[in-house]
C-alpha cells in the first residue's frame, strides 16, 4: 500500500508493504500514476533484474529507483515484476511528472517478518 503526502515542492511517498514483491508492486504503481503515455505495437521488451535490491537499504533503493525513471525517459513503462526483475514495454511518453528519487527524507525499514516501510521524496 502507498500513500501520497504532503511535500511543498515535490511528490512524497509512504510505501507499507508486507513483502518485498508487494513493495516492488508498490514502486510499479507510484511511476504508472505519474506517468501518461501511449500504446504502441512493438516488440520492444526489456527485462531488469535488481541484484542490489537483495541487500534492501537506502543506496540500494536510491540507485533502482533512479535507474526504472531513466527508463521511462528512454520510452520504457514498467508493466510487471517477479522477484527482483521488473519487465518494461516500449511506449510513447506523454508526460512524466517524476525527475528523480531524491535522497531528502528517504528512508527504508525492514523488519523481523519482512513488511517493508519506506519514505520517497521524488523531485518533479
Amino acid at each position: 500500500m502507498y500513500l501520497e503526502l504532503e511535500h511543498t515542492a515535490d511528490l512524497r511517498y509512504e510505501i507499507i508493504s508486507s513483502n518485498f514483491d508487494e513493495f516492488l508492486e508498490d514502486l510499479l504503481g507510484i511511476i504508472k500514476e505519474n506517468l501518461e503515455y501511449e500504446e504502441m505495437e512493438t516488440d520492444d521488451f526489456k527485462v531488469k533484474c535488481y541484484e542490489i535490491l537483495k541487500n534492501l537499504n537506502d543506496d540500494a533503493i536510491f540507485d533502482v529507483v533512479n535507474d526504472i525513471i531513466s527508463l521511462v525517459d528512454r520510452g520504457y513503462t514498467p508493466e510487471s515484476t517477479k522477484g527482483i526483475c521488473m519487465n518494461f514495454k516500449k511506449v510513447l511518453v506523454k508526460n512524466f511528472r517524476i525527475k528523480a528519487l531524491t535522497y531528502h527524507m528517504l528512508s527504508i525499514c525492514v523488519d523481523e517478518e519482512g513488511r517493508i516501510s519506506a519514505t520517497l521524496v521524488f523531485d518533479v
